[in-house]
């Protein structure tokens, strides 16, 4: 939390760093913190699909609501229809609810506005895998073959002492403990 309260002595209106510390209050299980800066994020940037999108999540993720994620979700497509990061949400969203023929629609609504996007593709993947689809299982492999080859160069840089990891987490700041400030 500390690097993302100076991000905001830095730039005290991004919603980025807004909808970001909301993602970190409700993974650290302060939700009614985290509801009150999703609400602060909307009130402050109602034209950026930030906030909506945090509301979908802590929606479905913190409160199991999939029909108000859907709602809020819904909203952030809206704020920003060309956002193939928030049409793969709600894809997600979908597959959640075992609806993969609506999810597709999303994720191939997704392509189209980015083709590049990565979360598109990991949604494009997870349909497969709960379609249990023979094209997922080669790229299944494909990918546990880049991620062993990509270990492998890890440990090779931190043996030679080009990576040197963190001792210790970085230490909660006072931002978490004033909801006034998010």
């Amino acid at each position: 939390m500390a690097m993302y309260e100076k991000g905001l002595e830095l730039d005290p209106l991004s919603a980025v760093i807004r909808s970001n510390i909301t993602y970190n209050l409700a993974a650290m299980g302060r939700f009614d913190k985290a509801r009150k800066s999703i609400e602060r994020n909307i009130e402050m940037h109602p034209d950026e699909s930030f906030g909506y999108g945090r509301c979908a999540g802590f929606q479905a993720g913190v409160l199991g609501r999939m029909d108000d994620a859907l709602v809020w979700q819904s909203k952030a497509i809206q704020v920003d229809p060309s956002n193939a990061t928030n049409m793969s949400i709600m894809a997600f969203n979908y597959l959640s609810l075992g609806d993969f023929e609506t999810a597709e629609k999303w994720i191939d609504r997704a392509a189209v506005a980015q083709p590049h996007n990565r979360m598109q593709k990991i949604a494009r993947l997870y349909l497969l895998l709960y379609r249990d689809e023979p094209e997922f299982i080669a790229m299944r492999a494909k990918i546990a073959a880049d991620m062993a080859e990509q270990l492998e160069r890890v440990r090779e840089l931190e043996a030679s002492g080009e990576i040197l990891w963190p001792e210790n987490p970085v230490e909660t700041s006072s931002l978490e403990s004033d909801p006034d400030r998010l």
